[in-house]
């Protein structure tokens, strides 16, 4: 392994965790809608949509069929749902 495939696998996490941060914390969003919306359901599939498709087709351009990309990317996604999951928790603590 060089240091270039070294910096991609670095450069996937990160990617991982900006996709995780913008996939949750638009949840987030959706679930905070639920109080507003007049049209509740269409809100809720129109955000899932689109953050399943961002994620995948980000997940998917990044990784370029490697498999270790491909883990690090998921090990970001799941590593900032911990760290949102710990900000939201913190700040209801509050």
């Amino acid at each position: 392994m060089d240091f270039a495939e070294i910096g991609m696998l670095g450069l996937s996490f990160v990617v991982g965790l900006g996709i995780g941060v913008i996939f949750y914390m638009g949840l987030w969003w959706t679930i905070l809608m639920r109080f507003s919306a007049k049209h509740l359901m269409l809100c809720w599939w129109t955000s899932f949509i689109v953050r399943i498709i961002a994620a995948a087709s980000i997940f998917y351009l990044i990784a370029n069929e490697h498999f270790a990309r491909y883990a690090f990317i998921l090990l970001g996604f799941m590593l900032s749902r911990k760290i949102i999951l710990n900000i939201k928790a913190l700040r209801v603590r509050e």
